[in-house]
Order: structure tokens, then sequence, then C-alpha cells
């Protein structure tokens, strides 16, 4: 699977990712992003609410992939295998792997909406892995 980056990939979505990869935190709660499992297909969605009808995932990786508008504005993120793949993947996330298999264990439903407090670890790990993506795909090392 290739990624969405390439030497024509546009600068303005370049700057997105590197604005999203330094300010994670601030644009998810500017834009009131909620993080959300899907139990079924193992997938995480850090987005708004209600996507536009024109939203699409594109991939960055074999698992990491943005929600883009056909205008290229990114709407949040999507991690496909999360508990399989992405957390076996990220050891500092070991907290949030147990309390989600607990969320999971009880669920009546297939979407979980994950807990502030656990969001806060994920979002520290999600920064920091757009951050490694771009140093490795874009080679950017300054931001």
């Amino acid at each position: 699977m290739s990624t969405i980056i390439s030497s024509t990939t546009s600068k303005d979505f370049k700057n997105q990712l590197v604005s999203l990869a330094s300010n994670l935190d601030l644009v998810s709660k500017k834009n009131r992003w909620t993080i959300s499992y899907d139990n079924e297909t193992d997938a995480l969605s850090f987005s708004e609410d209600r996507l536009p009808l024109d939203t699409k995932i594109h991939y960055l990786d074999h698992e990491l992939a943005v929600y883009l508008t056909s205008q290229n504005d990114i709407k949040g993120l999507f991690i496909e295998y999360f508990t399989k793949n992405f957390l076996s993947h990220n050891e500092d996330l070991k907290k949030l792997r147990v309390e989600l298999l607990k969320q999971r264990k009880s669920a009546k439903e297939d979407i979980i909406q994950v807990k502030k407090t656990t969001a806060r670890l994920l979002v520290e790990e999600l920064q920091e892995n757009l951050h490694d993506f771009l140093v490795t795909n874009l080679q950017l090392t300054r931001f």
C-alpha cells in the first residue's frame, strides 16, 4: 500500500500534517474531536462527531490514516487494527490497552466512546506517531 505523501503532495496538506503533529491536542479541542473505538472492526476514530459528506479516508501508512475532505482539509485521524497492531507496537500505551479491554468486555454496543482520562494518553502517543511519520516520510526534522 502506498502512502498519500509524495513529491506531488500539496504544500498546504503537508503544512496541515505538520500543524497536526505539533498541535494535536489544540487542534482536536478546537474542532471538538472525540475518540471512539469500533469493537467489531478494531478501528479507532479521532474526529468530529459528524464528518462532512465529502470526507474520505486517506492512509498515511499501513494503519494510520486521516479523514480528508475534497478540499484537502483534515477532519480527523483513523487507526486500523488498533488493539491488535497499533497498541501492541506502542508500549507506552499499556494502560490504554487495559482500559479499552475493560470497556470492550462491558460494552453493549460495537462503538465505544473513549473516556477523557484515557484519551489524554492516546493524544500524546498519536502526536508522537504523526511526528515520527513526518520525519520519516517527508524528511522533516524541524517543526
